[in-house]
């Protein structure tokens, strides 16, 4: 009975630590937030993928948080700001150094073929 226990807790603890390692902080709750949710909210890339909320024009500047995620865990979310109706230089950058094949022309993150929505419990909240 101790053995099956201990077995059960040896397969248990990883699959936990895996599960809380994948939890990341609310990005309302990040400082410098803007305080209502974005306009467009995505995530690009599959395994690698990075997750995007954009603010076209909040408070006189176009905001843009973006949180890296790998297979395992996603990093803490990072606050940009610039003027409004101006894409930010990460928005071309950013991608195109990550994800093999983009280009850094402009409007490329808004073309990508592969954006696609941020798992529910993950994005604005």
């Amino acid at each position: 009975m101790k053995r099956a226990r201990r077995l059960c807790t040896i397969a248990i603890a990883p699959s936990l630590l895996l599960l809380l390692s994948a939890c990341s902080r609310a990005p309302s709750k990040v400082k410098g937030a803007p305080e209502t949710p974005p306009d467009e909210q995505f995530e690009i890339g599959s395994t690698f993928a990075d997750r995007f909320l954009i603010w076209k024009c909040y408070r006189e500047h176009r905001v843009v948080m973006l949180q890296p995620c790998s297979p395992h865990s996603c990093d803490d979310w990072i606050v940009y700001r610039g003027a409004c109706g101006e894409e930010l230089p990460l928005e071309r950058e950013h991608i195109a150094s990550r994800h093999e094949g983009a280009t850094a022309d402009a409007g490329d993150l808004a073309s990508r073929q592969d954006r696609h929505p941020i798992p529910e419990g993950s994005g604005w909240r």
